[in-house]
């Protein structure tokens, strides 16, 4: 009993250091791009004329306009974050991979007279090729 809620809060802990791992880069990423945009923008030009002081309003698509470098580095955050994910040589964080191995579980069933029945479910977890030879 004590060994399964070992195991269990074990995994619990993993799993919570994992979200963990991966809020704390979306966080990183999104302040170094944060930074990266404010330092880029200071050296464009402002522009004063009529255009640069619209809001957007419903059905005035002139009012929107494109900022290539947030479209840069968005996509630059997509591939990082797929980096990390897969195992990617090009970049040094790494999450940990899927499950694999051997596990077990012990279920109880009870039918209608009241006969109890127990079950054991054996799997077993293969993954088609291993995370580190997965590169880009």
């Amino acid at each position: 009993m004590w060994q399964e809620f070992l195991a269990l809060s074990s995994d619990t802990l993993s799993l919570a250091v994992g979200i963990a791992i991966i809020f704390s880069l979306y966080v990183g990423i999104s302040g170094f791009c944060y930074m990266a945009f404010s330092l880029v923008s200071q050296f464009r030009p402002q522009h004063a004329d009529f255009t640069s002081r619209k809001t957007v309003t419903f059905g005035d698509e002139s009012a929107v306009t494109a900022n290539r470098v947030a479209s840069v580095l968005a996509v630059i955050t997509i591939f990082l974050i797929w980096g990390v994910f897969t195992g990617s040589k090009i970049v040094p964080l790494h999450v940990p991979g899927p499950f694999s191995g051997n596990t077990s579980f012990t279920y109880t069933a009870e039918n209608a007279n009241g006969e109890n029945a127990v079950a054991t479910v054996h799997v077993q977890v293969k993954m088609r090729r291993p995370l580190s030879r997965i590169s880009t």
